[in-house]
């Protein structure tokens, strides 16, 4: 009787040693393809990479520009306050030639100085008893980096870096421009944010804003 099965190690054997492996070119091919798939995906992990890096940076710029401008603006707004009444108000142009007075104190292109008697004593005096009253804000440098800078009663703090620019513009009750400190009835800053050195190079971003300050007399 013969063995059904018995020649099956022998035709398994033949097909082993019949079946031929990769070639070389294949495998070059076959690896040169997983390269590029591990490349497209390196590019899309970079380009995606590189966009949030720039997301982030213009979050971080408009974040700086709008805490700046915020913090001018709700300071500004109480300059020339005067509930006594026994306060002169400031004259001149562009810098007060009656000091100490109560309003804009020097109106620059690029920096205002301004007063406002917030407690109340019929007093400006630069000291203790009176703080905030005396107030200017501007951009200055330091170790490289530009900040805005508040300064009261001579003493400066940063509030946000990397503002690159600061710009006043003065109007009248007319709506016209002017430099007469007694006639400054409206203040349109703007404020330019960028970001630090080394960092990407994106578009700097600037926001502006009228302000109508209470204290100012029509």
């Amino acid at each position: 009787m013969k063995c059904k099965d018995c020649r099956k190690p022998l035709y398994i054997m033949q097909l082993l040693k019949n079946s031929e492996g990769l070639s070389i070119v294949q495998l070059m091919i076959s690896m040169s393809v997983g390269l590029l798939i591990l490349y497209s995906v390196y590019e899309s992990f970079t380009i995606q990479n590189r966009h949030f890096k720039k997301q982030e940076l213009k979050v971080e710029m408009l974040q700086n520009a709008t805490i700046g401008l915020d913090l001018i603006t709700r300071e500004l707004r109480m300059a020339g306050y005067n509930p006594t009444s026994t306060l002169n108000n400031c004259i001149g142009t562009g810098t007060a030639t009656n000091t100490p007075c109560v309003g804009i104190t020097a109106a620059a292109a690029d920096s205002i100085s301004f007063t406002a008697d917030l407690n109340s004593n019929g007093n400006l005096t630069a000291d203790d008893t009176n703080p905030n009253e005396n107030v200017t804000y501007n951009i200055y440098s330091s170790g490289g980096v530009s900040y805005l800078g508040r300064t009261a009663n001579g003493v400066t703090q940063p509030l946000a870096m990397n503002i690159s620019n600061l710009s006043y513009t003065y109007y009248n009750g007319s709506n016209q421009l002017t430099t007469n400190l007694a006639l400054i009835r409206k203040i349109r800053i703007s404020l330019t944010a960028g970001t630090a050195a080394g960092e990407s190079t994106s578009q700097p971003i600037t926001i502006s804003a009228d302000l109508v300050p209470k204290g100012l007399a029509d």
